[in-house]
């Protein structure tokens, strides 16, 4: 699997994701850092999109969940992520 994300990201502050697997939707792996990889962007996806490197869980995992961690952000700021 490949994640895609657009964050709109000021000068000091960061987007963390993380995701996990599921093969039945209850029983969950592990948290796991999602890393950009620089080397699938090209100029046509714009500055503030971002890929992942393969992500492998298994055969058969069926179910996803992914969540985004906020640092430096100013308090009240725009926090966009698609």
């Amino acid at each position: 699997m490949l994640l895609r994300w657009e964050a709109a990201v000021p000068p000091g502050a960061a987007v963390q994701l993380e995701v996990r697997a599921s093969f039945d939707g209850q029983s969950w792996s592990e948290w796991g850092l999602v890393e950009a990889d620089p080397d699938l962007w090209v100029p046509e996806d714009g500055p503030e999109v971002y890929w992942s490197h393969d992500i492998y869980a298994g055969e058969g995992a069926r179910f996803w969940q992914v969540r985004a961690f906020f640092f430096g952000f100013l308090p009240g700021g725009n926090r966009r992520l698609a």
